[in-house]
């Protein structure tokens, strides 16, 4: 038996663009585009280790002064500072900056830190064992 639903449900269609209408979502998938080529500087590089370690030291420089590996490597290093630049400015929004020193010149960082069973005790922070009087 099935169970008719009391609305139905709505299934919006997205276009292939559907992420050009919004200016967040755009700079979303231009840092998401960013890693793919960092992940395949990542692989070229490996490989250009991996002819180091075999012994054809010629054979990775050729490599290295290729111009197509040299635009490869500027562009990758521009989506690299791009994805790190929007991602650092995202953290901010996201996880709060708290100046740890600044509490403890103002001589409250030992609130902070409990040091022993008895002082959570004293702060009521977890309930007494079933030994306590």
């Amino acid at each position: 038996m099935s169970k008719e639903k009391p609305f139905p449900e709505y299934k919006r269609k997205l276009g292939p663009g559907w992420w050009l209408a919004n200016s967040h979502f755009t700079q979303y998938m231009i840092r998401e585009w960013t890693s793919f080529f960092v992940a395949v500087f990542s692989l070229i590089y490996i490989y250009e280790l991996s002819l180091f370690a075999s012994g054809a030291r010629a054979d990775a420089l050729n490599l290295l002064k290729n111009p197509g590996v040299i635009a490869f490597n500027v562009l990758a290093l521009l989506f690299t500072l791009y994805h790190a630049f929007t991602w650092f400015y995202l953290i901010g929004k996201v996880q709060p900056a708290r100046n740890p020193l600044g509490s403890l010149l103002r001589g409250r960082f030992h609130r902070r830190i409990p040091t022993s069973r008895a002082d959570l005790h004293s702060r009521n922070r977890i309930p007494p064992g079933p030994l306590a009087n």
